[in-house]
């Protein structure tokens, strides 16, 4: 299903059907829309007369509004790392459902340098995350899908990301292209056999994470979902330690002080795999359209560093 688009009509109809609603928190004085490049719904950042802040979402889509009330409902007893939710209700004049949650105050950590401390606070956040499961794999963590998981979340995202790669990388013969598909195909066994599946942030980037009074907290679940730790720690680290050792060990400290995961021994027998899957990742963004649209100086070094450590991880293991 599309996402909801957003329009001056369908704006003045939330602000009206909420200050029905609220009638105590007096007239919206502010709804700011906060939709940057969401898929699924539009989000308002809304300043009420009273003083009261809230998050509000519009989703048409009644799948994704099971979700995140199923996040939320995972994420109540996190009170102090994430928001919590206020309201969800269908209101037909909408069409739509509007979701009501907590606005953290905070500064976006894409603000700040980094530091011992927000890196150490990140790490802090996710391992509670990441100490949510689910036996299912599913977005919602309710209703199990059939087949292979790795095939599912992976197989075809690697072949894709493997074969832009390819393109960007002309030197490299068919014969090691089929060696680079085969090493991660290698994994799928140890893969398929996880039976606990974490909640994963799934987009853990600069602007979803607050810092306020030496906490870190993170926002926006919109694309959360069950699968292995392992993805969100290694993008985490990439975004938030970046190429500084002394925050990268202070990060991995932090984290495996507090995380927990019973399965663990399998997990870590895919750790280069999901290292790699998150190499590559980043190389298909640092070479991509939007990436070059945002940032038109392309940085080769930083590509090159990064090339280097995925082929070295994959051709050193192979």
């Amino acid at each position: 299903m599309k996402s909801p688009k957003l329009t001056a009509s369908l704006e003045h109809r939330i602000r009206c059907v909420l200050q029905d609603r609220h009638p105590a928190e007096g007239r919206i004085l502010k709804l700011e829309s906060l939709t940057d490049k969401g898929r699924w719904c539009l989000v308002f950042g809304c300043s009420w007369e009273s003083g009261r802040q809230d998050i509000v979402r519009y989703i048409s889509n009644p799948l994704t509004v099971l979700k995140l009330l199923r996040i939320f409902s995972l994420l109540a007893p996190l009170s102090l790392h994430f928001p919590q939710l206020k309201e969800s209700r269908f209101y037909p004049r909408l069409r739509g459902w509007l979701i009501l949650e907590e606005r953290l105050p905070g500064i976006q950590l894409g603000y700040l340098e980094p530091t011992l401390k927000t890196v150490e606070g990140v790490a802090e956040v996710l391992a509670k995350l990441h100490q949510v499961t689910s036996p299912h794999w599913s977005r919602t963590g309710y209703l199990p899908h059939l087949g292979s998981y790795y095939g599912y979340c992976y197989g075809r995202w690697i072949r894709r990301r493997l074969r832009r790669w390819f393109h960007n990388t002309p030197s490299l013969s068919r014969a090691v292209q089929k060696e680079y598909k085969a090493w991660f195909g290698r994994f799928r066994p140890q893969i398929d056999k996880i039976t606990r599946f974490n909640l994963l942030h799934w987009d853990p980037n600069l602007r979803n994470y607050l810092y306020q009074d030496g906490q870190v907290r993170t926002v926006d679940f919109e694309f959360a979902r069950f699968g292995v730790f392992w993805e969100d720690y290694f993008l985490a680290e990439f975004r938030f330690a970046g190429e500084d050792k002394d925050l990268q060990q202070a990060y991995q400290q932090r984290y495996f002080e507090i995380f927990q995961d019973q399965e663990m021994e399998l997990k870590q027998q895919s750790r280069d795999f999901f290292q790699a899957f998150i190499y590559l990742r980043i190389l298909n963004r640092l070479h991509g359209p939007s990436h070059r649209i945002n940032n038109p100086k392309f940085d080769e070094q930083r590509y090159t560093r990064y090339e280097r450590r995925f082929r070295e991880l994959v051709e050193e293991n192979n």
